[in-house]
């Protein structure tokens, strides 16, 4: 049996939280029970008729075979971090923040900027009633380390969010964030001996600025979405030091190359979360 379960929800509320991040709420009884690992664990936003997402979830395990049986009718599907878990006086609810490109479209970004609160939708979440829920999907294995380097393009933000709170007090290192406007830049309470450090685009930089070597080197045209982020997918364990990169896909080939020459594959995990001329 999978550690994960689709969760029907409804869409309730969409709030701006900075020029490219907008942050999606969403409520049903039984969202109590999604796992509440959060860090940088993986959840899918199912988007489809009612009719689907009911079909998707009375497969259960089999969920994904059955969507792959619905054909050019399945449900679209697109994978984010959840940025709250919780419940207040009107019943259990989950955030995604959804990082908004002004560049680039597709099914998730539309939804974020047009969906109609009501709509119904399913979320495919670790399930806390489950075995082996708190680590499937899980890419942030820092073992024993007190020394980081963590990398993030906008994408990645949200799992940054979620992580920099479970750092050690005694952690020391760096946070260097890759923002579009200088106004997505937020405010994290980071151990005193680690810094952050924003690039932001708008203004000309970039997380590659001070990296030895790096050249952006993009997915070839030839390659899909699906094919980019298997390739760059590495996921190390951390032991004194621990590395973790994820965002745009030749973004992060081209930090991971960069960081060859000081730090070794088994200590880093590498993860290229989207494809720039893809959708999202």
């Amino acid at each position: 049996m999978t550690s994960y379960s689709l969760f029907l929800a409804e869409f309730t509320e969409r709030r701006i939280l900075s020029p490219s991040f907008v942050r999606l709420t969403f409520r049903a009884p039984g969202l109590e029970h999604i796992g509440r690992t959060m860090l940088d664990q993986r959840m899918k936003l199912v988007l489809g008729s009612e009719e689907h997402l009911e079909h998707l979830k009375r497969a259960d395990d089999r969920w994904y075979a059955a969507w792959s049986d619905l054909g050019d009718d399945r449900p679209i599907v697109r994978t984010y971090t959840f940025s709250a878990l919780a419940e207040d006086e009107r019943g259990p609810f989950a955030c995604i923040d959804v990082a908004i490109h002004a560049d680039v479209s597709g099914p998730g970004s539309d939804f974020a900027r047009y969906g109609t609160p009501g709509t119904k939708v399913g979320l495919l979440a670790a399930d806390a009633r489950r075995e082996g829920h708190e680590t499937l999907g899980v890419a942030w294995t820092p073992g024993t380390a007190d020394d980081f380097l963590i990398i993030a393009d906008e994408t990645a933000l949200p799992a940054v969010a979620n992580i920099v709170p479970t750092l050690p007090a005694t952690a020391c290192g760096r946070l260097v964030i890759e923002v579009a406007e200088a106004g997505d830049v937020r405010l994290l309470d980071i151990p005193q001996r680690m810094t952050v450090e924003w690039r932001v685009r708008a203004d000309g930089h970039s997380a590659l600025d001070d990296l030895p070597r790096t050249t952006l080197l993009p997915c070839r045209a030839e390659e899909t979405a699906d094919d980019c982020t298997a390739k760059l997918w590495d996921e190390g364990l951390g032991r004194e030091r621990y590395a973790w990169v994820a965002g745009e896909c030749g973004w992060v080939r081209s930090i991971r190359r960069a960081l060859r020459a000081s730090y070794s594959r088994e200590e880093t995990s590498v993860m290229g979360y989207w494809r720039r001329g893809g959708c999202l």
